[in-house]
């Protein structure tokens, strides 16, 4: 399941600010969620997300700074947790 997530998210995680508050990046976050449920349901295990999403913030390379931080991996899974409704 965990990499159907990470495919589901790719078209937000895979850009280089995904983890900025920035509107474009917010609306790729919104796009991947309805991804996400669409492919993968709403039964989603908080680790596996988390897991997928920190799998993207290794593989891409940042444009700014030293990229996404641990925090910011936490904060957008519990942002996707929120919207699937999930503990």
């Amino acid at each position: 399941m965990e990499d159907d997530i990470y495919e589901a998210i790719a078209g937000w995680a895979r850009i280089p600010t995904w983890y900025t508050t920035h509107a474009l990046d917010e609306g790729r976050f919104k796009e991947a969620m309805r991804n996400l449920v669409e492919e993968c349901g709403t039964n989603i295990d908080r680790t596996e997300f988390e897991n997928a999403l920190r799998r993207h913030a290794k593989e891409t390379m940042p444009l700014l700074g030293p990229g996404p931080q641990e925090k910011d991996i936490q904060r957008y899974t519990d942002w996707a947790m929120k919207v699937l409704k999930r503990p």
